[in-house]
């Protein structure tokens, strides 16, 4: 038995097949290593996964993810899927990345890009990844990503960015206060995903100029701070929720920005489970 799985730092698809044919599409909270320990991956795989998959147990496991291009990283994965499926497992563990170009453009060349929690983009010559400029986090750069397109809107509210009404809005809606949302970014685990569920606010505002720009401004850093070292001529391709998102937005940046635009995947996983079939 295969499993295939394709993890955020919000969530992670996993499909079980056996013999070419899928036993179960299951969904858990993300694995990020560079967030979690071994112990926490695996008691996410021990609470969450293992129920779900009953008696079944995988001899091949195919993990793409945040992470798996660092050694360091991938040994904390590698530790936690052992101590779950023991040592006999075969293990392969690539980055969500490589996840992306492969479902969005196989073995063809192009310019594969996620926007999602996080973002990041790679030249792919369609067998592996040619340059990749680095990505950074949410701190330093993930532009154009749910984080910190949160981060954004968040900033803007507490310095009362936003129009009135807006603000109002806001706050009806989440009943939050300024003390809540420091400690929601200071305070708890997981900021990222925090500022990226405020998405579904700019995504149901969307039509406001405020909420409008303040997308597209984004996007536009992640073209001009990512793309722009790629070679132009390449098709551009996405997948993650922020893109789908907000495609329309972020299909006009491009084209201002000289792009040839491509695919448009919510997930990669149904691609991955073609590739490993």
């Amino acid at each position: 038995m295969k499993l295939i799985a394709d993890s955020g730092s919000t969530k992670t698809d996993w499909i079980l097949t056996n013999q070419g044919k899928r036993v179960h599409k299951i969904t858990t909270q993300g694995i990020n290593p560079f967030y979690q320990n071994t112990e926490q991956v695996t008691a996410i795989l021990e609470n969450e996964l293992l129920p779900e998959l009953g008696n079944e147990s995988p001899n091949n496991l195919f993990f793409y993810g945040a992470g798996c291009s660092f050694e360091d990283k991938k040994e904390i994965l590698a530790t936690a899927f052992k101590n779950v499926w023991g040592h006999e497992l075969g293990l392969s563990l690539n980055s969500d990345l490589i996840a992306a170009a492969r479902a969005l453009f196989g073995d063809t060349e192009g310019i594969a890009c996620i926007l999602g929690t996080g973002s990041n983009s790679c030249h792919w010559d369609g067998s592996a990844i040619v340059t990749n400029v680095p990505p950074l986090g949410y701190i330093l750069g993930d532009e154009g990503s749910g984080a910190v397109l949160g981060k954004l809107l968040i900033a803007d509210l507490l310095k009362n960015q936003l129009p009135h009404e807006l603000r109002n809005k806001f706050y009806a809606k989440y009943n939050v206060c300024y003390e809540d949302l420091m400690a929601e970014v200071y305070k708890k685990p997981f900021p990222n995903r925090s500022l990226a569920s405020y998405t579904y606010f700019i995504s149901e505002n969307i039509h406001e100029e405020s909420m409008y720009h303040l997308v597209q401004t984004a996007f536009t850093s992640f073209v001009k701070r990512n793309l722009s070292q790629y070679p132009k001529q390449l098709t551009v391709g996405f997948v993650g929720s922020i893109a789908n998102a907000f495609e329309p937005v972020l299909v006009e940046v491009l084209t201002k920005q000289g792009f040839t635009v491509g695919k448009f995947i919510q997930s990669p996983i149904e691609a991955l489970e073609d590739y490993h079939a």
